[in-house]
């Protein structure tokens, strides 16, 4: 590593610590990441990518618990003569959804090669660079496991499982797993032939 890429690496190291408040030299060591910090890399991984924008991630402070959603019944359209003094009638249309959640760790372990380091260090927003590489890689796994994942494995194996099927139980499963009324099995054509499953 170049010396001017340790002065630059060291800065975004001292910043890590920073945000996190602790001490520079402990951010090679394992230390847990403040609330806030964690909740504005959580926002800038959802922003770094179109799909995740469009769906909602919502922080929990409790590894296990209850969601409860707010969906809708019925209608709320109407129409009221008030003239004569009827009172227009309001409706209650929330209905409570209660279903469970646990939260499992998922692991991001990277590295960053020294010529890689190196390269970018020639440029004044090194440390954008960096965080930007490993947001980007981040929510493209999020993504990844999130439409593949099948299990979640207490050791997941990248070489037998390279569309990450092992590191969550994702999207699709829990459909297939919760609601399988919702979920396509096979897509058959006009004369019944099975064309996908």
């Amino acid at each position: 590593m170049r010396q001017e890429t340790r002065f630059k690496f060291n800065a975004y190291l001292s910043r890590v610590a920073e945000l996190n408040g602790i001490d520079a030299g402990d951010v090679s060591k394992k230390f847990t990441v403040e609330p806030s910090v964690t909740q504005t890399l959580m926002n800038t991984m959802q922003e770094s990518s179109d799909f995740l924008t469009r769906i909602n991630i919502v922080p929990v402070s409790e590894m296990k618990g209850e969601k409860i959603g707010i969906g809708v019944t019925g209608s709320i359209a109407s129409t009221t003569d008030t003239a004569g003094g009827t009172e227009r009638q309001p409706k209650d249309f929330s209905k409570l959804a209660s279903n469970k959640y646990e939260c499992d760790q998922i692991n991001f372990d990277f590295y960053i090669r020294y010529k890689t380091l190196d390269l970018w260090a020639r440029y004044q927003d090194f440390q954008l660079r960096v965080r930007n590489a490993i947001i980007k890689r981040q929510s493209l796994d999020l993504i990844m496991a999130g439409f593949n994942g099948v299990r979640r494995a207490e050791t997941s194996d990248r070489s037998s499982n390279q569309m990450l099927q092992d590191v969550a139980v994702g999207w699709l499963q829990k459909y297939r797993n919760e609601a399988p009324a919702r979920v396509m099995s096979k897509v058959t054509d006009e004369e019944g032939h099975t064309t996908s499953e």
